[in-house]
């Protein structure tokens, strides 16, 4: 649960920087010597529910 809402944040925060990087571009577009901003974004992999303390890898003593 916890997971899913940290999840959603980081998509919320990822598309609140693309809007932010675009409406520059778009505001400096016409201005001498400007260059462009390109957002770079990371993926994380996805977190695998049955690892950790309470639930050992199968095979594991």
């Amino acid at each position: 649960m916890i997971y899913g809402m940290y999840l959603s944040a980081q998509g919320a925060e990822a598309n609140s920087v693309r809007l932010d990087v675009l409406s520059n571009n778009m505001a400096n577009a016409n201005t001498t010597s400007f260059k462009r901003d390109v957002p770079i974004f990371r993926i994380n992999p996805p977190h695998d529910q049955n690892e950790g303390p309470l639930n050992p890898l199968p095979g594991a003593l």
